[in-house]
């Protein structure tokens, strides 16, 4: 994953150093790469979860930003993780899913 790391509202979301094994296991039963991942770590929006551990998904806001950046034919290639999230608890990755709608943001 590339070294990243965000600020928005008040929240510091760096990079994870590690995925623990349930994140591992449900990445791959629900075809979630390593690097959509580290893109929705990068330029997702973070929240806090009830047990202090972030989610944290792409919106419309990051989404622009991904594609200022890398250009719109990349930006497309997203469109089916648009929903995915990632939780994270420290510095390890504890899930990756998808939600019913798009955080918007």
């Amino acid at each position: 994953m590339p070294k990243h790391s965000r600020y928005r509202e008040n929240h510091y979301v760096s990079e994870p150093t590690k995925f623990t094994a349930h994140a591992r296991e449900r990445m791959m039963s629900r075809s979630i790469p390593e690097g959509i991942v580290g893109i929705i770590l990068e330029y997702g929006e973070p929240a806090c979860t009830i047990d202090g551990a972030e989610r944290v998904a792409l919106t419309k806001r990051g989404l622009k930003e991904y594609r200022k950046r890398y250009g719109v034919a990349l930006a497309k290639a997203l469109e089916p993780f648009r929903r995915a999230y990632v939780v994270v608890d420290g510095s390890a990755v504890i899930t990756a899913a998808f939600s019913k709608s798009p955080m918007h943001g």
